[in-house]
């Protein structure tokens, strides 16, 4: 079986239409894979950056070379955040380019990473744009793309910055890219966009943008942007960065003992759940960094998308979806990250799609929100029935991931619930993960974590 981290495994895929006539619920298991980082996935847009990288990047490697130290006075940092501004500045306005066109211009930035990084919470890229005639579309809108340069030109400044100062010859790539419109904008209006570091590692970076109609960040928030993106680092660059990351990497991998550290003090057969929401509200704001570490969004994300899109090829295509509401219960919605994924692949093949999601911590909660994907989130314990809920409410899709390890009793109440609001539509159906008893797996004894082995589970999809 294969392991998400810290041991975390989903079911053997079964079927059963013994919930209730006409329902499915399916429970996943990874075989023996490829570690590749990149699998033959069609979700991920593969778009090189679109400004010329090698005399930035010589310049910038000229300009951090024998440089980079914790030891930065301000006025040090204000030089040098000047000189990678101005060096950036000459390679974006270049004449005919699409950001000359466009009018982005970068206002201000500060990407001066301290080599204890204990300043990455203060790195940002602040570019502007004056909306003209050029950036709108038929109808009198901001066009998307508009939008989408902006944000892409922030981070991919942001980011290949980053590259060029911690790897030396690397390039980039971007693996996905999420972009949500919120508000409208006119011509004459100058947008600001703000990009921050969500993750910098030595294979991958994340970066969230936020366009502001005004100065941020105060100004009505018009658009939303998150970029992950692959760092091709040569043999020669990943070499020379090995040494200077070793250390902060090792404490970063999911070894026995390194995950050990990780859940210190996390128990959930000893912790309330008021202290195991805490912990999950402390961890909030760097899930998806901690996620991707673990290999979760690589292994159970790429499944999900995989099986969404056939689910979607055979369960809607049918022309009344157009015309219909499809509604989604996402069971311990965490940070949106299947939400996202339901949101991008469902979203396009019916009328309306509503998603109502559900977390024990409300720090998860608050980064799913951003997304602006869900109809409705409240915080639930799914130990408890979930009264929120109507008693004639149902629903075409539920999804419950990376949980049921930490409930009391999966049959009486999470089954029993989900047997409830399942809706008895034929294209309707749950998709549950369980944790496997696997020898192979990063054991999770010390956290009181629930296992399974395969007969149970085929217990659990067939006696309700």
């Amino acid at each position: 079986m294969k392991r998400f981290g810290g041991g975390i495994v989903a079911a053997g895929l079964l079927k059963s239409n013994t919930l209730t006539s006409a329902r499915n619920c399916r429970m996943k298991s990874f075989g023996k894979k490829s570690n590749n980082i990149i699998n033959n996935n069609n979700e991920l847009m593969m778009m090189a950056n679109n400004f010329q990288r090698q005399s930035f990047h010589s310049s910038l490697s000229h300009h951090y070379a024998n440089q980079i130290s914790d030891q930065i006075n301000d006025d040090q940092m204000i030089k040098k955040n000047g000189k990678i501004k101005m060096m950036a500045e000459m390679m974006l306005n270049k004449k005919g380019q699409l950001n000359e066109m466009l009018g982005v211009k970068i206002t201000k930035l500060n990407m001066v990473l301290k080599e204890d990084r204990s300043n990455i919470d203060e790195l940002f890229v602040e570019m502007s744009m004056k909306l003209s005639d050029v950036h709108m579309n038929a109808i009198g809108l901001v066009h998307g793309g508009s939008f989408a340069t902006l944000c892409d030109t922030a981070i991919g400044t942001g980011a290949l910055i980053f590259a060029t100062q911690y790897l030396k010859g690397s390039g980039m790539v971007v693996l996905d890219n999420f972009n949500q419109f919120l508000k409208s904008a006119s011509v004459g209006d100058e947008l600001v966009v703000v990009a921050k570091p969500l993750h910098l590692g030595k294979s991958t970076q994340s970066w969230e943008a936020t366009v502001y109609l005004g100065s941020p960040p105060n100004g009505k928030k018009i658009a939303l942007s998150r970029s992950t993106i692959l760092n091709k680092v040569t043999s020669e660059s990943a070499q020379q960065s090995e040494t200077a990351t070793s250390n902060s990497n090792a404490s970063k991998k999911l070894t026995p003992e390194n995950l050990n550290k990780l859940g210190k003090n996390f128990n959930i057969e000893t912790m309330s759940k008021q202290e195991i929401a805490a912990k999950f509200d402390k961890h909030s704001e760097q899930w998806e960094f901690l996620t991707s570490v673990s290999d979760y969004q690589k292994n159970m994300i790429s499944w999900v998308v995989n099986e969404l899109k056939q689910y979607a090829d055979q369960q809607l295509s049918s022309p009344q979806f157009a015309n219909e509401t499809f509604k989604v219960l996402d069971l311990a919605t965490g940070n949106g990250l299947i939400g996202r994924s339901i949101n991008n692949i469902i979203s396009p093949r019916v009328k309306k799609l509503e998603m109502t999601g559900l977390d024990l911590s409300q720090g998860m909660l608050k980064k799913a929100k951003e997304w602006n994907i869900y109809s409705n989130l409240f915080v639930h314990d799914l130990d408890q029935p979930i009264n929120n809920l109507s008693t004639n409410e149902s629903f075409d899709f539920i999804t419950c991931f990376a949980v049921s390890e930490m409930l009391t009793d999966v049959d009486k109440v999470l089954l029993s619930e989900v047997s409830r609001l399942l809706s008895r539509k034929p294209h309707a159906q749950c998709w549950i993960s369980f944790q496997l008893k696997d020898e192979d797996a990063i054991a999770t004894d010390h956290q009181g974590m629930r296992t399974y082995n395969l007969s149970q589970l085929s217990f659990h999809a067939t006696t309700k």
